[in-house]
């Protein structure tokens, strides 16, 4: 669906159709989907403007680059995917923003319904060709700490733990952080709080191995 604001031209470009009930399903019986099964519906976008991309998940909003915009079971994916160094795709969901330089991947996953856990939204960012991965948390659960389990294809698991915020006036506690991976390879990486995994695990694919230095981390 296309719309246009008339104040300054920016045009809204939403993603609609595409069943997300083989999510449901996949979920409810545990099996893992393949990676086109996974992907419900996307944008590829290459123009001259002021754009802004919405999914289920969060929005990305451009001006003159390229970029991807896909809806997946395991939230929304966008990819700056353009070349040139000075291009940038902002964006974001809630109070989680990320600007994202040329390939750069963002995906978020916002869970707004009211079971328990509560409300959060978790994000994975990465730079595949530099080795790195970050990650961010933002969360009503009552907890000062979380844990991000890591693991790779061939069963073997490492587990970071990082601090939250104190909940400001709406509740929302927040932290974010950045890690080198030694490897490359395909990742999975799970957010535990208070014992619960945070469904579903977002997978990165790392194709350039980082040297190794200490986990960055903001509260």
């Amino acid at each position: 669906m296309v719309t246009q604001r008339k104040s300054d031209s920016l045009t809204d470009l939403t993603l609609t159709g595409g069943s997300f009930k083989v999510c449901k399903a996949a979920r409810a019986a545990g099996k893992p989907l393949s990676a086109a099964a996974n992907r419900r519906r996307r944008l590829f976008g290459r123009a001259h403007g002021h754009f802004r991309s919405r999914g289920r998940n969060s929005s990305a909003t451009v001006k003159g680059t390229d970029w991807l915009t896909e809806d997946r079971c395991d939230g929304t994916l966008t990819r700056n995917e353009n070349t040139n160094p000075k291009s940038k795709v902002a964006t974001e969901n809630r109070d989680l923003k990320f600007t994202l330089k040329p390939g750069y991947t963002i995906h978020y996953f916002c869970n707004t319904q009211t079971i328990t856990p509560d409300m959060y939204c978790i994000v994975l960012l990465a730079e595949p060709d530099k080795g790195l991965v970050g990650g961010g948390l933002l969360t009503q659960i009552n907890a000062t700490q979380y844990d991000v389990n890591v693991t790779w294809p061939n069963g073997g698991t490492q587990t970071l733990s990082f601090e939250l915020t104190p909940p400001d006036p709406f509740g929302f506690r927040q932290s974010v952080w950045v890690c080198p991976v030694t490897a490359a390879n395909t990742y999975t990486f799970t957010w535990v709080v208070n014992g619960v995994a945070l469904s579903p695990p977002l997978t990165e694919t790392i194709r350039v191995a980082a040297q190794p230095f200490s986990c960055a981390h903001q509260p």
